[in-house]
């Protein structure tokens, strides 16, 4: 792990955007506050900026993704962990983008703050689904089953239907705004989870 977390400065999603965009973790502040300069509209990034809600990780990817092709189309993944009764740690897939896309960076959220996810496989041993609570030892079980569990919704914008995307080209430019919907409202954005703060290994950390 390659811990950053001395950073306090509410930009955590975009220290982790940079780092996937291949900025060098001792290196990309400037990336950072680019990338939030740009989606925030502003000259320059105050020092009291809010912090980014999960519920907003949408409009950051029809940022991200305006007028590319759906082949280039960022998606996020969006984990949580929580240290059940028994001891055991179990990671929530709190956002699940749509299957489609082949581009994904992966986040953990802890105690309001968000952190890169190098590899989800080797960081967790038990993943959970967030909305009925079945438990998954494989991340890409987990995603599937959200796919088609009871109140997601991750359809791309324009199938309004519910039907499958299969007419869809991946040089197909969206109309401007439209995003992919990520797997409904985020519940429970903070959990009470894990009693040390640090991310474990594999896991890059910014506050």
């Amino acid at each position: 792990m390659v811990s950053l977390d001395v950073y306090n400065d509410n930009l955590c999603l975009w220290w982790c955007l940079a780092v996937h965009r291949g900025a060098r973790t001792d290196c990309c502040t400037k990336k950072a506050r680019t990338l939030a300069q740009s989606f925030y509209k502003l000259d320059a990034i105050p020092p009291n900026v809010r912090k980014m809600s999960l519920d907003e990780l949408d409009k950051v990817e029809a940022h991200l993704n305006e007028g590319s092709p759906v082949s280039s189309w960022l998606g996020i993944h969006v984990y949580e962990p929580e240290r059940l009764l028994d001891g055991e740690v179990a990671w929530h897939l709190r956002i699940n983008p749509n299957p489609k896309l082949k581009k994904i960076l992966t986040i953990g959220v802890y105690e309001g703050h968000a952190f890169l996810i190098k590899d989800i496989t080797k960081l967790a041993k038990t993943y959970s689904c967030s909305h009925c609570w079945q438990r998954f030892t494989q991340s890409c079980h987990l995603q599937r089953h959200h796919q088609t569990c009871e109140g997601n919704s991750n359809l791309l914008p324009w199938d309004k239907s519910g039907s499958a995307t299969d007419g869809l080209q991946e040089s197909d430019v969206p109309p401007e705004g439209l995003t992919i919907r990520s797997s409904g409202v985020v519940a429970g954005a903070r959990s009470e989870a894990l009693e040390n703060p640090h991310p474990p290994r594999n896991a890059w950390a910014w506050g």
